[in-house]
């Protein structure tokens, strides 16, 4: 048997260079196949949740109504811009019904009808 011939101390230390250069290559490739992969699993809930989420926009939405009580012209309504403009600025949309109240309850609106925009 013969002893193996040791190598010499700058091949040794150029392979262990490679190596460090070809793993983090290789560290870079993953990452980036782990990225895409993530990215396309985004996209595909985002696709499958799209409906949902439009849905949840509309259902979530708050209705306030403002009556006039009896014996205040209902023109007074006319008069909360400012409370318009403050409520539009925190919320993304605000719209705007007429309807008559009478009784205790609305007689001529129907809150799945289209509203104008504020």
């Amino acid at each position: 048997m013969t002893a193996a011939a040791p190598t010499h101390p700058v091949k040794r230390e150029l392979r262990q260079l490679l190596l460090g250069v070809a793993a983090c290559i290789a560290l870079l490739a993953l990452t980036y196949a782990v990225m895409e992969g993530l990215a396309r699993a985004d996209a595909r809930q985002q696709q499958f949740h799209a409906n949902a989420q439009a849905l949840s926009g509309e259902l979530s939405s708050t209705l306030t109504a403002i009556a006039a009580p009896p014996g205040v012209a209902p023109s007074f309504a006319e008069r909360l811009d400012n409370e318009v403009a403050f409520v539009a600025s925190v919320t993304r949309d605000v719209r705007r019904a007429e309807g008559r109240w009478a009784d205790g309850s609305w007689r001529d609106f129907d809150p799945r009808a289209p509203l104008a925009a504020v």
